[in-house]
């Protein structure tokens, strides 16, 4: 109660809570510890340290006193099964007591030093909410038990000499499970912490990047002052050799940035009046005025897995920002590529890259779903590089001239000049634009609630294959003028939402409105009327 909202960024340690009032604190961190975890209350200095470090020197010390244990008993538990030499006070009947003892007390400094498995496993499963720690608990703890089962009955039986029960006992003890359960999950838990560390010191150090400090002119007064004091609109001055502190638009100079820190182009960009420039980019010859456009930090991740995420939220936050909002290649393309007024109708955008196949759906003005299939355009490219015997380069050429060109004229690696028929390569890539067109319709129709879309749009290189719309509206079951190419006119749509493809219109044009409209209901009938509108409406604005 009081709690509005609560995020928790495990690669940080940290949760931020949204509550009406400080008194729900105290309930909070009680809250934490029952789930088997702890929590305090944060300072608002920084930490000497980050909570991954600490918890590393932890786990490495934990790892090499468990794994020092570990080695000596599985030495004396499995080393006669290797060959290794035995003390002879370890084998026998007679000293299976002995023996047993010795493996409970190598066992016991492993399990005391990972016990946190059983602290936080075995509250999880009391609380019904069972974790990966309740799994490990569970696991090595009936291990654990089993071996003191056996080692009691062991004893009783030696007391009233059934060497028979003491022997079948002797072979069955388990300790060494135990003991082996718990070292190789913390060492892999601290592979993972480190991995996770790692993550989170390059997005800090790509955070770092961006200058602290700003030269800024106001009337006839140019003055130093730190970033987070620039406002919008002013003028930002960035000498040769300094860090662009905010993004903006250059209002007089020219200069050489070089933007490698964010695009990975390591040649400087030339920047002239008119030009946008990025905050964290570095201005390495020349002198700019800037407009200050937007005040704070973007930071772009081309994949998002969940380490890179968690490591995000934690470098942002300890920057002392918050992240407005998050998304993905999918949801980035289909805002460009299809027009916001399309997205009433149920309509997949595929945008085939180099190694994945993007996806996403629209329905009802809205983005539904979007996915993700490991089949794209290097499949085909690979295929013509094989069979042509060609460099990759004059294998994209050969796959793209299929399409466009009768003959297609080539050399390949051993500089022999051929010229093939386009079909012949049409031959060679159609089981494969089959199997990638089978996937990405199977792909939609998953995303789209086990059904159809009305229409598909497709961009990138893969999709101008000959033959793939064809075969994607087959597989779809809609009819082949539903599945269109899109080309680079998708890259012509500016920020006032003006559409450039044929000739500029106003997103609210009454023309393009009713021929939407014509669209959609032409969409419900033959074949012949979908044609002729399209042959009006689709070289102007819609397909390639």
């Amino acid at each position: 109660p009081g709690v509005e909202k609560a995020e928790v960024n495990l690669l940080g340690g940290s949760m931020n809570v949204y509550a009406e009032s400080d008194s729900v604190v105290d309930n909070i961190i009680k809250a934490v510890a029952a789930a088997g975890y702890a929590a305090s209350l944060s300072g608002r200095k920084k930490q000497e340290k980050a909570p991954v470090d600490v918890g590393l020197k932890q786990m490495k010390r934990r790892i090499i006193i468990s794994a020092a244990f570990l080695v000596v008993l599985m030495y004396f538990t499995m080393g006669h099964m290797i060959g290794l030499p035995v003390p002879e006070w370890y084998h026998g009947t007679q000293n299976a007591l002995t023996a047993a003892l010795l493996q409970f007390c190598l066992t016991l400094p492993v399990v005391w030093l990972n016990c946190v498995y059983y602290q936080r496993g075995f509250k999880a499963l009391w609380n019904r909410s069972p974790n990966m720690d309740s799994l490990i608990a569970v696991g090595s703890g009936a291990a654990l038990v089993y071996g003191l089962i056996a080692l009691f009955r062991m004893s009783y039986a030696f007391g009233q000499q059934h060497w028979d029960i003491v022997e079948r006992y002797s072979e069955n003890l388990y300790f060494e499970s135990a003991a082996m359960i718990l070292t190789l999950i913390t060492f892999g838990k601290y592979l993972e912490t480190r991995a996770k560390g790692k993550t989170g010191d390059a997005l800090r150090q790509l955070m770092d990047l961006s200058p602290k400090k700003a030269a800024v002119r106001r009337g006839d007064t140019e003055e130093t002052l730190s970033v987070d004091q620039v406002r919008i609109g002013d003028t930002v001055i960035v000498r040769s050799g300094g860090s662009i502190p905010v993004d903006g638009t250059i209002l007089s100079g020219r200069a050489a940035v070089d933007q490698s820190a964010l695009t990975g182009e390591s040649t400087p960009v030339d920047k002239e009046p008119g030009d946008t420039v990025a905050a964290a980019t570095i201005n390495t010859d020349g002198y700019l005025e800037i407009r200050a456009d937007k005040i704070g930090e973007d930071i772009i991740v081309t994949f998002l897995p969940e380490d890179v995420v968690d490591g995000l939220y934690s470098a942002v936050g300890q920057a002392g920002l918050s992240v407005a909002s998050l998304t993905l290649e999918p949801i980035a393309a289909i805002n460009i590529a299809i027009p916001e007024s399309f997205r009433m109708l149920n309509i997949a955008l595929v945008d085939i890259g180099a190694g994945t196949s993007d996806i996403s759906v629209t329905k009802d003005g809205s983005i539904t779903a979007y996915g993700m299939i490991p089949l794209a355009g290097d499949e085909l490219t690979d295929l013509i590089v094989q069979q042509y015997l060609v460099d990759f380069k004059t294998a994209e050429y050969i796959k793209l001239a299929s399409s466009e060109q009768e003959e297609i004229t080539y050399k390949d690696i051993m500089m022999i000049e051929h010229t093939i028929p386009a079909e012949e390569v049409w031959k060679l890539t159609a089981p494969t634009v089959d199997r990638m067109t089978t996937a990405v319709a199977s792909k939609i129709k998953e995303l789209n609630g086990d059904k159809s879309v009305s229409a598909a749009f497709i961009v990138g290189g893969g999709g101008k294959i000959h033959g793939y719309t064809e075969s994607l509206a087959e597989k779809l079951g809609i009819i082949e003028e539903r599945v269109a190419l899109r080309g680079e006119e998708v890259l012509q749509e500016t920020e006032n939402k003006k559409i450039h493809i044929g000739r500029p219109i106003e997103m609210d044009d009454g023309w393009f409105m009713e021929k939407l409209t014509e669209l959609e209901l032409a969409c419900n009938n033959e074949s012949d009327e979908i044609r002729e509108l399209i042959s009006e409406v689709v070289p102007t604005y819609v397909f390639h």
